[in-house]
């Protein structure tokens, strides 16, 4: 079996699929590495630093986060709709 070539993209993916599902707290190289089934020398090639990818995952998040609003917010109630802009 070939083995995956690990890319920056890649491991992006997985550390969202992380944040996803186990919280910020759960991203470490350690985590990450094995959730991409790779070493961590992968992620210290493509990342300076786990903080750098965390701030790209908290981008991604905000603009997940924004892209629901603006798909659902016409479904929302004017109370619910006040509550957000506040």
């Amino acid at each position: 079996m070939p083995r995956q070539r690990i890319t920056r993209e890649l491991l992006f993916q997985r550390a969202y699929e992380l944040l996803k599902e186990e919280g910020i707290s759960a991203i470490s190289a350690k985590s990450l590495a094995k959730a991409a089934c790779c070493s961590v020398q992968p992620i210290y090639t493509y990342f300076s630093n786990m903080d750098e990818l965390k701030d790209g995952l908290y981008q991604e998040a905000g603009r997940d986060y924004r892209r629901f609003l603006e798909k659902h917010v016409g479904q929302m109630t004017e109370p619910v709709k006040t509550g957000l802009a506040h």
